[in-house]
């Protein structure tokens, strides 16, 4: 309710200045991370993958199923989680046995945790034709994989959202981040994989969701977390090794470059199959505007 409501405050001031309505947002400079032009570009990404195949091997390896996506979607995906790899440096785990279902019904996208079943729809919105728009937008989409990360858990008694709720509880990148812990967590999941200087150089209170998310979940390479290009070459670095022009189209070669870690991010274990998983998940649907 507060977003809304903040949504429309910025628009009636975008429409007294002439300015565009998610400029003007509660806290951060766009109204979600989808809105923020470096994000939903994926710019500050490797973006390794650049063909279907090599989307498909990746998402394979990851056991994502993309019922009705197409070639450009499946691409964009897998260059949000090649990102997400990179900086653990291995398989990252909250992320495998998911389904993402794109579809271009109306109404809003959500996550169903019981069925770990991403809803990405490509209206977005209630209402409205979707004509011929696709889900390319790599901030949207790893805003909704922060969901099932905010679901695995920190410990037993400690899931990802408990924590941004508490510990990491203030650092609202987007105006939409200030919605509620579950839409915090997703977005500010989404900045330090999309745009992470908007964590590092923002508040005191982004700073340190940026130290977690780089020392105690992304704990390999997380501190190479940057739209810099100088920290971008060295992380390409760290994933390659001493291999020289990878070959990304086969499982086989992301099992080797990602390998399953036997430590998890923050006590997080490494889940077989789906229901695993969902011993771990609490029931429920995180709806995203």
């Amino acid at each position: 309710m507060r977003y809304i409501l903040s949504v429309l405050a910025a628009m009636v001031l975008a429409s007294l200045s002439g300015q565009n309505a998610f400029s003007t947002a509660n806290h951060g400079s766009y109204g979600a991370m989808r809105y923020d032009p470096t994000a939903a570009s994926g710019s500050c990404l490797l973006n390794q993958i650049k063909t279907d195949q090599q989307a498909q091997a990746l998402l394979t390896y990851y056991n994502i199923r993309t019922p009705g996506s197409t070639s450009a979607e499946r691409i964009s995906l897998a260059n949000g989680i090649f990102q997400a790899s990179a900086l653990y440096g291995g398989r990252f785990e909250p992320l495998t046995n998911i389904t993402v279902k794109y579809s271009s019904r109306s109404g809003y996208s959500r996550y169903l945790s019981q069925s770990r079943t991403i809803d990405l729809n490509r209206c977005n919105k209630a209402g409205g034709a979707c004509g011929d728009a696709s889900n390319t937008n790599v901030a949207r989409i790893l805003h909704e994989l922060g969901h099932p990360f905010g679901h695995a858990r920190l410990t037993e008694d400690e899931t990802y959202y408990d924590r941004f709720g508490t510990q990491l509880k203030g650092c609202y990148p987007t105006g939409y981040s200030d919605d509620s812990t579950i839409e915090n967590t997703a977005e500010v999941f989404s900045a330090f994989l999309t745009h992470p200087d908007k964590l590092k150089n923002g508040s005191p209170a982004c700073q340190r969701a940026y130290n977690f998310l780089s020392t105690q979940v992304f704990r390999s390479n997380g501190r190479l977390a940057s739209c810099e290009m100088q920290e971008r070459q060295q992380l390409l670095a760290a994933v390659q090794g001493q291999r020289r022009n990878v070959n990304y189209t086969s499982v086989q070669t992301f099992q080797q470059i990602f390998p399953p870690r036997a430590r998890q991010p923050s006590g997080v274990t490494a889940a077989a199959s789906p229901a695993q998983y969902l011993q771990n998940a609490s029931s429920g649907v995180d709806t995203s505007e």
